[in-house]
């Protein structure tokens, strides 16, 4: 790999989706990536699935473990109802089941390709790019 596929950045749109953004061209960013091998054709270092964006595997781990931890406060076993984050030098809260629920409302907006073109502006897509519809995405904003 590339130097440039180590030096990644990873944000989180909490304001939008609720999702976890990160990678980068450059960088095979899940177990179910591969990296080029071939000196042959060229593609030795060269990821041949890259990553960048929010990888719908990783949009549904992440889902999981915040549902959990908000299953996990409701039981009294864990004090926190939610994280704190720092927006613009002001701290805020943002609760695991409003995180959750953002999260779940955007999914099959992201992450749905429609199967009729009708239906295009209801999903976050670039038309033209579909070539195969009906089908899940497996990755947003990449």
């Amino acid at each position: 790999m590339r130097d440039q596929g180590y030096n990644i950045k990873i944000n989180c749109d909490i304001d939008n989706t609720g999702y976890c953004f990160g990678g980068n061209k450059d960088n095979c960013g899940t177990w179910m990536d591969k990296m080029g091998s071939s000196e042959y054709t060229k593609n030795k270092g060269v990821p041949a699935t890259p990553r960048d964006g929010a990888p719908i595997e990783l949009v549904a781990m992440q889902y999981s473990i915040i549902t959990w931890l908000a299953a996990l406060n409701k039981r009294g076993v864990i004090p926190n109802s939610g994280v704190k984050i720092n927006r613009n030098g002001r701290e805020m809260e943002v609760g695991f089941l409003e995180w959750a629920t953002k999260m779940k409302n955007n999914f099959e907006k992201c992450f749905w390709v429609p199967v009729s073109k009708e239906s295009d502006s209801k999903h976050d897509i670039i038309s033209k790019l579909v070539n195969r519809r009906g089908i899940y995405k497996d990755v947003y904003k990449s």
